[in-house]
């Protein structure tokens, strides 16, 4: 009998464990829009070209056609955020390297996610002041 309540009350800690773990580990659900926009300008000023792909959408008209050519063509790898603003799009207020201010805009694709089915955001298009950089 005592062995059987050892087993009951051990079954109930790993499962409690288990629990806090899945939540613990998976609460934020995925990259918000707005981390998506910070990791792809920490890697344009990295000049890690190959990871900003990631950041994506495959159905997007000119996703074939990028690559390190396209960005260094497209942007100055020395940028500051000076502040973001939205979800969805997203608004960039940035300095560039030269000093100069310039405001970017991003769209997305994708859907936000929860703790058992993570966010899918993917850039689907990319704009500065009235140019599309990427769409």
């Amino acid at each position: 009998m005592k062995a059987r309540k050892t087993l009951s009350a051990l079954t109930r800690i790993i499962a409690i464990a288990a629990l806090v773990a899945v939540i613990g580990g998976c609460a934020a659900g995925g990259d918000s829009p707005q981390d998506l926009v910070r990791r792809f300008f920490s890697d344009v000023n990295a000049g890690n070209y190959d990871n900003i792909t990631s950041y994506l959408d495959s159905s997007a008209q000119n996703y074939n056609q990028v690559n390190q050519t396209y960005w260094e063509n497209a942007l100055n790898p020395d940028y500051t955020i000076n502040s973001l603003s939205g979800d969805g799009p997203v608004t960039a207020q940035v300095t560039e390297g030269t000093g100069t201010d310039t405001t970017f805009e991003f769209t997305f694709s994708g859907s936000e996610g929860n703790m058992f089915n993570p966010s899918d955001y993917k850039i689907k298009t990319i704009s500065d002041g009235g140019s599309t950089i990427f769409q």
